[in-house]
């Protein structure tokens, strides 16, 4: 008979003649958990809030305890979605070396005019009237207004202006303005650097398949500082899920790069100054100044990046930090600076950047008004995301 004391129990005879307590809330607890997570797993937005709470916990133990939580069934099918995803990455791994080798098909398009830029840059070519014809900018924004002043101007003031610059041929400092105009170029460059950049000619993208990536060619006009005609900077391209963290693909991702040795001529190396040491004799004491060889901060040192070894990935965060920067300026001279050289020459792709950067920096205001904490981003690290 039931125990009036203990709700629950009741005594079962044993085959010994022993009586054993037997609890019966020990099911209807399992029940009713089991109910519970039903109604969690159907309620889109109750499962939300519980991967929300277990997001600001480690992640790691946090998805473990996830994971158990749920029923056996429902985990299998988790582990099928995941091989599906895991397809999927490699199906878009697949898409990208396809775009990367569309690209090296439409590069080829765009040699002409990069080729015909050059020349006009380097004075090599004079463009005829038709090829200049463009409206300036006070012609754009009061074309209507100032259509018949611009007809009544005089043919001697007009020969006037001509003359003005005859002398100059092409474009002077056309690549060294680009430098100082772009903040990201512009904080490498050092003064020593500017009288060697001015004899920057043109700089040109060579796209590579094997191994994926891309290479940079810096062309200089004969000069006072090193004997290299052409300077160049290769990087190569990850495109593969990584076997460890396969759903961390995103593209192809820069891995390495590879720099030239710079001919310099006697005391014209840029990348580094001499200092005086004084250095003390051991035996009599006596005092001598010797000169020293120290780094020197300095555009060019972007020829020599420092090598990052496979054991080191995670273990010197400073070398990262400078090849991340290294592959961003890389990603920016192939993907801006050299297919629309011009607009930023004159500035106007600096408007366009500052745009974008505002478009970013909403994009954060309006992740910090959903609760997402800035201290929860990923750190930047070694590799460079490239998406198209």
């Amino acid at each position: 008979m039931a125990n009036p004391e203990t709700p629950g129990k009741e005594e079962v005879e044993a085959g010994d003649g022993f009586v054993e307590d037997v609890d019966d809330t020990d099911d209807a607890e399992g029940d009713a958990k089991l109910a519970c997570l039903n109604d969690v797993l159907k309620d889109p937005t109750m499962l939300a809030a519980m991967q929300a709470k277990i997001r600001s916990e480690d992640h790691a133990a946090a998805h473990a305890v996830f994971m158990q939580s749920l029923p056996s069934s429902v985990k299998r099918r988790i582990h099928a979605l995941k091989k599906l995803q895991l397809a999927s990455a490699k199906v878009e791994a697949d898409f990208y070396k396809e775009v990367h080798t569309l690209e090296v098909k439409y590069l080829e398009l765009y040699k002409d005019q990069y080729e015909k830029r050059a020349k006009i840059v380097n004075s090599e070519y004079e463009p005829n009237d038709d090829e200049c014809e463009w409206p300036s900018d006070d012609e754009e924004e009061n074309a209507k207004s100032e259509a018949d002043q611009a007809k009544d101007k005089s043919k001697s003031e007009a020969k006037a202006e001509g003359d003005a610059g005859a002398d100059i041929k092409g474009i002077p400092d056309f690549w060294l303005t680009i430098f100082k105009n772009v903040e990201m170029l512009s904080e490498m460059v050092q003064e020593h650097d500017e009288p060697v950049l001015k004899h920057l000619s043109d700089i040109k993208v060579k796209l590579t398949q094997e191994p994926m990536g891309f290479e940079l060619e810096f062309f200089f006009t004969p000069n006072e500082y090193f004997n290299n005609s052409v300077l160049t900077k290769k990087y190569e391209f990850k495109c593969e899920p990584d076997q460890d963290d396969p759903f961390s693909f995103e593209g192809p991702e820069i891995v390495r790069c590879h720099g030239c040795k710079i001919d310099w001529k006697k005391d014209k190396n840029v990348t580094v100054r001499i200092v005086k040491k004084k250095q003390k004799h051991k035996g009599h004491g006596g005092v001598r100044v010797v000169p020293k060889t120290v780094p020197n901060d300095s555009f060019f040192n972007f020829f020599d990046p420092p090598v990052l070894k496979e054991d080191e990935e995670e273990q010197d965060e400073d070398l990262q930090q400078i090849l991340t920067a290294d592959f961003e300026l890389g990603h920016f001279i192939r993907e801006r600076i050299v297919p629309r050289a011009i607009l930023y020459y004159t500035g106007e792709a600096l408007d366009e950047d500052e745009d974008d950067d505002f478009e970013d920096e909403d994009d954060e205001d309006e992740d910090d008004e959903d609760g997402e904490d800035e201290d929860d981003e990923p750190p930047v690290t070694s590799r460079s995301k490239r998406r198209h």
